[in-house]
C-alpha cells in the first residue's frame, strides 16, 4: 500500500520501498519407494481408530467396501491409508492414517495449514512418484473458488508445500489464484 505499484491505495512511495519477501521454508521430500506387497484388506488397527469409525458411519453399512479405501507405501515399514470421509455434489473428503506394515501404531493424520490443521482433505490423492498429496476443495462445481494445497512426505510427517486460495467465486481460473503458502524444495 502507498507505493506506485500497489494494486489498491496507490501512493507516492517507490516500489523499492516494499520489503523483500521472506525466504520460503525448505522442505526435503523423502524418496519414493516401491508400491509392492501392499495389504489387500483394511487393517483392523486402522478401522478401530475413532476417526475411521466416524468416516465409516457415513456409509449405510457402517463399514468400508474394498473399493472405498486405498493404501500406499511411504517407507519400508510405513503405510499411508486413505479412507473416504464424506461426499457431496462435487467434493469428496478423505481422511488419512499412518501405520506400520501390520497396521500397528495406526494414527489419524492432521495436515498443517496456515489457518490450523485439517483432519480430512477434499478431492485429494496421493502421488507415489513424488510422495505428495494434493487437494482441491471447490467452493462450487466449476472450481473457480475454494482452496488448493499440496503436502510432501518428509520421512516423518507431511509438510505443507503450497496453498492457493480464492474465497470469492468470480470465475477466476485456479492457475492464477493468490498463493497463501509456498516452500522451496
Amino acid at each position: 500500500l502507498g507505493t506506485t505499484t500497489a494494486l489498491v491505495r496507490k501512493g507516492d512511495r517507490p516500489a523499492s520501498s516494499v520489503p523483500d519477501a521472506p525466504t520460503p521454508p525448505r522442505i526435503r521430500v523423502a524418496a519414493p519407494v516401491s508400491q509392492t506387497d501392499l495389504p489387500k484388506t483394511l487393517s483392523p488397527h486402522v478401522t478401530a481408530l475413532p476417526r475411521a469409525r466416524e468416516c465409516a458411519s457415513l456409509y449405510e453399512n457402517k463399514s468400508f467396501g474394498r473399493d472405498d479405501w486405498a493404501v500406499h507405501r511411504l517407507g519400508t515399514d510405513t503405510l499411508l491409508w486413505e479412507l473416504p470421509c464424506g461426499a457431496g455434489a462435487y467434493n469428496f473428503s478423505q481422511a488419512y492414517v499412518l501405520s506400520a506394515n501390520d497396521g500397528s501404531g495406526a494414527r489419524a493424520l492432521e495436515f498443517p495449514t496456515p489457518r490450523g490443521p485439517l483432519d480430512s482433505l477434499v478431492n485429494s490423492s496421493f502421488d507415489s512418484q513424488t510422495n505428495t498429496i494434493g487437494a482441491f476443495g471447490k467452493g462450487r462445481g466449476v472450481g473457480d473458488c475454494g482452496s488448493m494445497a499440496s503436502w510432501a512426505w518428509t520421512g516423518r510427517e507431511f509438510a505443507l508445500l503450497s496453498e492457493d486460495n480464492m474465497s470469492d467465486c468470480l470465475g477466476i481460473h485456479w492457475d492464477i489464484w493468490p498463493s497463501t503458502w509456498r516452500t522451496a524444495q
